[in-house]
C-alpha cells in the first residue's frame, strides 16, 4: 500500500495531524529541536529493496519527525555490525528513537539486537527491558498500543475479554504482556502462515489479532467481535497495493459461507504496518 494511501486513512491522518501540531509547538519553544528516528533496514537476501522502510519514513516525516534510513546488507558478521551501529545511535544525543527491521531469513540473534536498543529510544518497544517497563517511562510496544487503541475505538473493555493472537513470538509477546496487565484472557498461537489449528479457540473470541501475512477474509475470519490485522511487508510475501485493495474488497463484500454472520457483526478491521 503506498504511503500516500496510508496517510489518508482517518485513524492515521487524525493522529498524524495531532503529532505534527505538538512538534510544531515544541519547535516554537525550542527552535533547535528536531526529533529524529534512525531506521535500520537489514535487507533480506531474497530481495534488494523493502517498501516498508519507505512507508515508515513517509509516515514519520509527515508527522514532523526526521528519519535517517540506514541500510545493512546481509553478511556473516551482520550481528556484530548491527550491535556496533546501535551502540553508536544509543550514544548520539541527536537521535531520539531507533527502529530496526530484520528479515525472516536473518541469521542474527534477533533478541540480542532488539535488547541492545536503549529503552528510551526503543520505538517498537519490544526490547526485553522495554517490555518490563519497570519505571513506567519506556515507550510502549507499538503493536500492543495499537491493540489497546482498537478496543477503545470499538467501545469494548479489555478486562475479561477473550483474545486470540496468531503470529510471530516477538510481536505477540508484547501484545500479550499488555493485555495480561489489563486482565484479558488470552490464547496464543506461534505461527506465521498456518491457519489456527482446529479447537484452538473453544469459544468465540471477543478479539482476534493476526500478525501474519495471510489476510483476514470472509472465509477464514473467526466469529470475533473485533479483528485486527498487523501486516508485515517482508520477503517474497511483499504486499502490493492491488493485494491490499483486493483483500479489503473481499472482506467488505463477503461471500456466502458460515462466517458471513460473524463477519457482519465485526466491529471493524484495523490495519497497522509494522
Amino acid at each position: 500500500m503506498p504511503a500516500s494511501d496510508i496517510l489518508k486513512i482517518p485513524a492515521f491522518s487524525g493522529r498524524i495531524s495531532e503529532l505534527r501540531s505538538q512538534f510544531q509547538s515544541l519547535s516554537k519553544q525550542y527552535p533547535n529541536f528536531q526529533p529524529l528516528v534512525a531506521l535500520i533496514q537489514v535487507e533480506p537476501s531474497t530481495r534488494k529493496a523493502n517498501k516498508s522502510s519507505v512507508i515508515i519514513k513517509s509516515v514519520l516525516e509527515e508527522s514532523g519527525i526526521a528519519c535517517n534510513l540506514i541500510t545493512q546488507k546481509i553478511a556473516t558478521d551482520v550481528q556484530s555490525l548491527l550491535l556496533d551501529k546501535i551502540g553508536g545511535l544509543n550514544s548520539d544525543p541527536n537521535v531520539h528513537g531507533i527502529l530496526i527491521q530484520l528479515p525472516d531469513d536473518s541469521i542474527c540473534n534477533s533478541a540480542s539486537i532488539y535488547d541492545a536498543i536503549l529503552p528510551c529510544k526503543d520505538v517498537a518497544g519490544i526490547g526485553n527491558e522495554s517490555l518490563r517497563n519497570d519505571s513506567g517511562k519506556n515507550l510502549p510496544a507499538a503493536a500492543a498500543a495499537a491493540t489497546l487503541e482498537m478496543f477503545s475505538v470499538a467501545g469494548k473493555t479489555v478486562e475479561n475479554a477473550k483474545v486470540f493472537i496468531l503470529g510471530k513470538e516477538y510481536i505477540f509477546y508484547s501484545i500479550s504482556e499488555i493485555l495480561f496487565s489489563e486482565n484479558a484472557i488470552l490464547t496464543l498461537s506461534k505461527s506465521r502462515t498456518e491457519q489456527p489449528p482446529p479447537g484452538t479457540i473453544a469459544d468465540p473470541a471477543d478479539c482476534e489479532v493476526r500478525c501474519v501475512i495471510q489476510f483476514l477474509n470472509s472465509k477464514n475470519v473467526k466469529p470475533a467481535e473485533i479483528h485486527c490485522q498487523l501486516v508485515e511487508v517482508y520477503g517474497e510475501n511483499l504486499m502490493t497495493d492491488g493485494m491490499v485493495r483486493k483483500w479489503v474488497r473481499q472482506f467488505n463484500n463477503g461471500r456466502t459461507n458460515v462466517y458471513d454472520e460473524a463477519r457482519s457483526h465485526s466491529a471493524g478491521v484495523t490495519q497497522n504496518l509494522i
